[in-house]
């Protein structure tokens, strides 16, 4: 009986996958996320750092709601063709605050596609300057001399 009910409740759900939810797990743990996909035994939900894949029968139910990643998509419609840094290191500086690194990365990239030499975006990817050149973290530490083993500088 549990499993129809939720079954019918993502279904129902699934119509509208913009909606944010409250993911109410069998353990009395709970997501603030977006239900993304229920298919085939699984539910996928979108969170600020990531994508959590869960067993249906791990999903006591499921609570629409509003969340950061609705508010996130809301802005980046307002800047997506914006040719001006600054925007997109605004919407970056809200992401951050709200808890959704998972588009910072995004962000910062397309801030040095329109200015190269920005500080801010650079220091955000990890990105260094030597020698009047800006390098990754990876070829930062390699130009130092340093040579990674066992996933360790």
């Amino acid at each position: 009986m549990k499993q129809i009910i939720l079954t019918l409740t993502i279904a129902a759900l699934g119509a509208s996958l913009a909606s944010a939810d409250e993911v109410k797990l069998t353990n009395g743990h709970k997501i603030n996320g977006k239900v993304t996909k229920s298919e085939g035994g699984k539910v996928i939900v979108e969170v600020g750092a990531g994508t959590i894949v869960l067993d249906a029968k791990e999903v006591s139910a499921v609570n629409p709601g509003h969340t950061a990643i609705d508010d996130y998509t809301e802005k980046w419609q307002k800047v997506k063709d914006s040719t001006k840094a600054s925007d997109y290191l605004e919407l970056a500086k809200w992401a951050e605050d709200n808890k959704l690194p998972r588009y910072l990365p995004t962000l910062y990239m397309k801030v040095i596609s329109l200015d190269p030499d920005n500080a801010q975006a650079r220091a955000g990817l990890r990105h260094e300057k030597m020698g009047g050149k800006w390098l990754t973290f990876e070829e930062a530490q390699t130009a130092r001399g340093l040579v990674k083993v066992d996933e360790r500088w």
